[in-house]
């Protein structure tokens, strides 16, 4: 009986290890979870930090290209307050111009 005893001892033992090895794999998996999970928010956060840099250079951007067109604007209709016989002329040349551009075939 002696040997029966040994392998129902054995028998134990390897269902105890069986349980403890189920018990650190669990673990494991909960760790390897974690940190992929702390991963993605660190990812996700820098993604959500360049498209706020990006939106904000366009945003400048935008705005210096709207002052800029402004002040054009305001150039040329000063410009042709202050000559407004040349800015006709100018005008009508340029339409010419175009004109021929696009019905000459």
């Amino acid at each position: 009986m002696a040997k029966a005893d040994l392998v129902e001892d054995a028998n134990e033992q390897l269902q105890r290890d069986l349980a403890a090895l189920r018990e650190d794999l669990k673990a494991l998996r909960n760790d390897v979870v974690a940190i992929g999970s702390a991963k993605a928010k660190a990812a996700s956060a820098s993604v959500e930090d360049q498209v706020h840099r990006a939106s904000d250079k366009a945003k400048k951007f935008i705005s210096a290209a709207d002052e800029e067109t402004k002040g054009a604007f305001e150039a040329v209709r000063s410009n042709v307050r202050e000559n407004p016989i040349a800015s006709l002329g100018a005008a009508v040349a340029f339409g010419m111009i175009v004109g021929r551009g696009m019905f000459r075939k």
